[in-house]
């Protein structure tokens, strides 16, 4: 997996053809696109500017790339489980299935 912050003005529709929301939380959301043959999980937590210093916006969209489907997959899976206190129950996208 490889991580990268993403600029605070980027436009996720324009960046990622076929964005699919994975689920939402308090003060932002996760997000999944392919590419060719990589995977990722966008983190957009830009509705967070209220609490943070302009400067610091560029944290709040993160980028998970992963070359393994079913390590994107467990990624994704945890990242719900952590984020919904263990529910786990979330619809992923037909790549992932």
């Amino acid at each position: 997996m490889k991580k990268r912050y993403l600029p605070f003005q980027t436009n996720l529709d324009s960046e990622y053809p076929g964005l699919y929301m994975l689920f939402a939380v308090e003060g932002g959301a996760y997000f999944f696109a392919k590419n060719q043959d990589l995977y990722y999980v966008i983190s957009d937590f830009g509705t967070m500017t209220d609490f943070l210093e302009e400067e610091d916006y560029d944290i709040l969209i993160s980028e998970y790339e992963f070359t393994n489907k079913d390590e994107c997959r467990h990624f994704i899976n945890k990242l719900f489980k952590d984020a919904t206190n263990g529910q786990s129950n979330i619809k992923l996208p037909e790549e992932l299935l």
